[in-house]
């Protein structure tokens, strides 16, 4: 005879498992197209080199690829003060999350470690589209938003930067696998936020204010007063110091192996002369665009650098605009936490990078920009669903939208074409 406990377990297990097929089936279809939008733009980056006369696949790596190269099989060196333009003596002027993983990778394998940096790159890449393609499920996106959306990542034009080596789709993936995993409940996503947190501040210096998001999100959206905030805050507090002690122990490590924890500080402004400004944003020289192209084949990509940052604070602005009407009229209110934090983590990224190469008229920023441009790619999908919009097909529009992803790919080849031949790109 079948007991109250027995009856229950069995209905409740009738009840998960279709959910459980759901979600095995949402995970297998996000994960084969991930995988497929990455082996196009790995072939799509091989097929420019392959054109340029270089290794289709070798050519991958050039520029900060070399350096992570460096650090992947040497280790960190460094002699105090650091030397500028010595890479032998004073290498520490990146974070380990992305040379750590191509080394592990290639003492496990036995590949070389530039074959082992773009594999960590192209699966990361694969990651950072999961995590794409699972938000934009988690909100029920139709499909033709869907493939907007993820047009729109794709044609950006330093999107190649996911597949060469360079430590962009690692960052990426794990900071949209923490933000998507701290915004589920219970101590087993947070346990993933925070795995993916540790990668995410162990890889690049902006990953650490954004680490501490959650404790914010959860302080300013809760209920209640004050002391009942704080309470609320203080519990997604573990996962986020978890997360954030992938930088810390970055530091730590500086400290114990060359007697000084600011070590990456010191070699980023000697060696590539990062000087903080942080009122960047708000000084004119830093949005000059000069139209470089037409006289300097060398440096033109620093002024599309410039452009990108002043086109990008402009999108910021507007969705910030968009939403602070509908918030008075009360249109497209579901989602609005999580386009929040979307359009906050993109500040950061905009603001950290800004600040630091700010001393550098700018230079390499389209590259940074790529994040910012994904997180508000996502706050638009989300808000263009929830307010019901509908996409328009007039001929006007469709040749508009047409003319501008052409261009956008156009320059994304030049950028590769220059990238593969040793040229500077960003």
């Amino acid at each position: 005879m079948i007991n109250h406990a027995t009856n229950f377990a069995l209905w409740r297990q009738t009840r998960l498992q279709p959910r459980a097929v759901r979600w095995r089936g949402i995970v297998a279809r996000c994960l084969a197209l991930a995988i497929f939008l990455t082996a196009a733009q790995t072939l799509f980056a091989g097929t420019i080199a392959a054109l340029m006369g270089n290794d289709p696949y070798g050519g991958l790596v050039q520029w900060d690829g070399w350096l992570y190269a460096h650090i992947a099989e040497f280790g960190y060196r460094s002699s105090i003060p650091p030397v500028k333009g010595e890479m032998d003596i004073a290498n520490v002027a990146f974070f380990p999350g992305y040379p750590v993983a191509a080394s592990q990778l290639s003492q496990w394998s036995g590949l070389s470690i530039h074959t082992s940096l773009l594999i960590v790159a192209q699966t990361s890449a694969a990651i950072f589209w999961f995590y794409v393609l699972l938000f934009l499920h988690r909100w029920n996106v139709a499909p033709p938003l869907r493939t907007v959306a993820i047009n729109s990542v794709i044609v950006h034009p330093a999107a190649f930067f996911l597949v060469a080596a360079y430590s962009e789709s690692l960052f990426l993936a794990a900071l949209l696998g923490f933000l998507y995993w701290m915004t589920r409940q219970g101590p087993g996503a947070w346990t993933i936020a925070a795995l993916h947190g540790f990668v995410m501040t162990g890889t690049r210096v902006a990953g650490l204010p954004l680490a501490m998001y959650p404790v914010f999100d959860v302080f300013v959206f809760t209920q209640g007063a004050c002391w009942q905030r704080l309470r609320s805050a203080t519990r997604v507090l573990t996962p986020c110091l978890i997360g954030a002690a992938g930088g810390v122990a970055f530091f730590v490590f500086c400290y114990w192996k060359f007697g000084h924890w600011d070590l990456y500080f010191q070699t980023q402004k000697i060696g590539w002369n990062v000087a903080p400004d942080y009122g960047a944003l708000w000084k004119f020289k830093s949005y000059i665009f000069c139209a470089s192209l037409f006289y300097d084949w060398v440096r033109w990509p620093d002024d599309l650098s410039r452009l990108s940052l002043l086109g990008t604070l402009l999108t910021l602005i507007v969705l910030a605009c968009v939403e602070l009407r509908f918030a008075k009229s009360g249109c497209a209110s579901a989602g609005r936490r999580e386009r929040v934090m979307l359009y906050l983590a993109a500040l950061a990224i905009l603001y950290i990078h800004a600040v630091g190469v700010s001393s550098r008229h700018m230079t390499s920023m389209i590259r940074y920009s790529f994040g910012c441009h994904v997180l508000l790619t996502l706050a638009a999908t989300n808000l263009w669903h929830n307010a019901s919009f509908r996409l328009s097909s007039s001929a006007r529009r469709r040749t508009a939208l047409g003319l501008l992803v052409t261009a956008s790919v156009a320059v994304q080849a030049l950028f590769l074409m220059r990238f593969v031949s040793m040229q500077w790109v960003a």
